[in-house]
């Protein structure tokens, strides 16, 4: 039987967050059967020259805890942010960084298999222009067991 069977997961898009514009993110429960407890996150996305003329790509990892029992919850999590440029073209100032970042925020499960969805308050850390402490993100996406 596959060990990851009977754990809560979750694929989500996200608008604003982690990866500053927009990514796509895998979140995963530890303990099985339940929508609360400790989880973590990776995630894929950049800003795709949203702020700037280049691309930077991004990979948040992280881990976060959801308190509450049910089908809503409160999401406390941390990430790192593994940010590159993304032009082919090598230029002098290309740079690879990460970017440390926390979420407080609302997550909501379905109790079945279903669609799910968060609003999040995500200071970002470290980034090229300094700290970004008012950052939010929302994402929505499909949630199983």
């Amino acid at each position: 039987m596959n060990a990851l069977a009977q754990h809560r997961k979750l694929a989500f898009f996200e608008l604003g967050g982690s990866s500053i514009f927009g990514s796509a993110n895998y979140d995963m429960r530890f303990s099985r059967n339940v929508n609360d407890g400790w989880g973590a996150r990776l995630g894929f996305g950049g800003t795709f020259g949203a702020f700037d003329t280049d691309r930077i790509f991004t990979a948040p990892i992280g881990i976060n805890y959801i308190y509450g029992k049910g089908k809503n919850g409160l999401l406390i999590g941390a990430n790192s942010v593994f940010a590159f440029n993304g032009e082919v073209e090598k230029k002098p100032n290309d740079f690879k960084s990460v970017i440390f970042s926390a979420d407080i925020g609302y997550r909501y499960f379905p109790k079945d298999n279903g669609l799910s969805f968060q609003a999040t308050y995500t200071p970002l850390f470290n980034t090229i222009d300094g700290n970004m402490p008012f950052w939010i993100g929302a994402g929505i996406g499909y949630s199983w067991k």
